[in-house]
């Protein structure tokens, strides 16, 4: 039988991990550490979209799931590096020229953060490499916009 982890608390200035997901109509994130190999899941927020937000670019809902974790767990956010973890271009979001002004405004809220943003493969099944390989896929969010 396996034993699942429990919902535990960080150690102060563990490295965090955010993964963010998506649908049509629902923004989420499961915020965990990493304790050798382990995923220990710390939070999980989750909202419905209204529907103004339901229109939304795919891209844009990821940055709205991200903005709404950062606002909700604010406590590990001021005290945690967080690796926020998706196969999407997040971060090149924030530096496109055809950013909207939301984007503009969602990026210098998240710019306060020591945030950075890799692929997605830290989860077990998908990659067996050791957190420390996966590192050197992150980007900072500290670059000027």
């Amino acid at each position: 039988m396996e034993i699942l982890p429990t919902v535990m608390p960080p150690t102060r200035g563990e490295v965090l991990f955010l993964h963010i997901a998506v649908s049509s109509n629902e923004i989420g994130a499961m915020l965990f550490a990493n304790r050798r190999g382990i995923q220990i899941p710390i939070y999980f927020v989750s909202r419905a979209l209204p529907d103004v937000e339901q229109s939304y670019s795919a891209l844009e809902k990821l940055i709205l799931a991200l903005i709404h974790a950062t606002r909700r767990l604010r406590r590990y956010f001021k005290v945690h590096p967080i690796r926020v973890l998706t196969d999407k271009p997040v971060e090149r979001a924030f530096l496109s020229p055809e950013r909207t002004q939301r984007v503009i405004k969602w990026a210098r809220e998240l710019e306060k953060y020591d945030i950075e943003y890799g692929d997605g493969n830290l989860f077990k099944g998908r990659n067996d490499e050791p957190p420390e390989a996966c590192e050197s896929n992150m980007s900072s969010n500290k670059k000027p916009l």
